[in-house]
């Protein structure tokens, strides 16, 4: 039993890896098939849902929020002590910051946040790769409006062929479900 086990992996293991040129094989295949492709050893399957794809963020909404106190906390000594007035624009600007660099940096160090992990998504380029910093400054401004637009921007994840959001156009990523190990 063992060693078919051990087969099993060894097949796996020599399937080859798409390059950055051609990320999606070129089969006739259908088209939910045509999706599949290896990635670090992982099988990257169909791009994600909507509902995958909000139960990641609400993860991850529960860990920026812990950031954000903590980031509170931070500055909070150099004020004196005193509390921030409500919408103060400069302590706005550094919550968004802050907000930004969490998820910029988990979006171009593995495409993964917290969320993203446990729900087992990824976040890539449209050609495959990974995603540019220039990308991420997109996909996070524009996230905002995809939400401010009443999540028109997050529902068309259902509409388009690839499932992806309006942020998902505009920066030239997509979010991929990965199969599990």
């Amino acid at each position: 039993m063992m060693s078919s086990r051990f087969s099993a992996k060894q097949s796996r293991a020599s399937r080859p890896i798409p390059t950055k040129s051609a990320p999606w094989p070129r089969s006739r295949k259908p088209a939910a098939e045509a999706h599949k492709f290896l990635l670090r050893g992982l099988q990257v399957g169909e791009p994600a849902g909507l509902l995958r794809r909000l139960a990641a963020l609400v993860y991850d909404a529960v860990l920026l929020a812990g950031l954000l106190f903590t980031s509170t906390l931070i500055v909070l000594p150099f004020r004196g002590g005193e509390a921030f007035r409500p919408h103060d624009p400069g302590f706005m600007a550094y919550l968004l910051s802050v907000s930004f660099v969490f998820f910029g940096w988990c979006w171009t160090h593995g495409g993964q946040t917290l969320g993203m992990r446990a729900w087992r998504i990824q976040l890539l380029a449209a050609d495959g790769g990974p995603v540019s910093w220039k990308q991420a400054v997109a996909r996070y401004a524009f996230a905002f409006v995809s939400a401010a637009c009443f999540g028109l921007g997050y529902l068309s994840i259902e509409l388009t062929s690839r499932k992806q959001a309006w942020h998902d156009l505009v920066s030239g990523t997509q979010v991929v479900r990965l199969s599990p190990r």
